[in-house]
């Protein structure tokens, strides 16, 4: 037999710290939130009657995720406003 242990990556030991300790790092609260505002109206309805300008800063640094949050809040918001440079930064 080969040595069937694999070497646990950051990524795996973090998911399982949170796992254990019902612990969230920031991806896993913008993911919740996500989660939240697509799947409670009510939520989503209070977040946007509280929001009347949208705007994001540096906005080509922003994930898949805060894309997708800042997507959902501003379908009612007609005021927003995104900023960044042109190219990506590393």
């Amino acid at each position: 037999h080969g040595n069937e242990y694999e070497q646990p990556t950051e990524d795996t030991v973090i998911a399982d710290l949170c796992d254990v300790v019902l612990y969230l790092d920031f991806s896993g609260i913008q993911t919740e939130a996500y989660w939240l505002l697509s799947n409670h109206p009510e939520i989503l309805a209070a977040v946007q009657g509280k929001i009347k300008h949208l705007m994001i800063d540096e906005y080509q640094d922003t994930n898949y995720i805060q894309e997708q949050i800042a997507f959902a809040i501003q379908i009612r918001t007609k005021h927003r406003a995104a900023s960044g440079s042109g190219a990506r930064t590393a």
